[in-house]
């Protein structure tokens, strides 16, 4: 597969954009204490579009 076809290989098993409270909730996580252990990591959240 090349091209489009080859990016749009996969997008069934998410075919939707994040809702802006998910991405929201990523925030938060990161701006709590929870998250105090986590440092210098790319948080990407983008529905599993950059496994394929």
């Amino acid at each position: 597969e090349f091209g489009s076809s080859r990016c749009m290989s996969g997008s069934e098993n998410n075919p939707r954009s994040a809702d802006p409270k998910e991405i929201a909730t990523i925030a938060l996580f990161l701006a709590c204490d929870d998250s105090s252990f986590v440092n210098g990591e790319i948080i990407t959240a983008d529905g599993g579009w950059t496994a394929y």
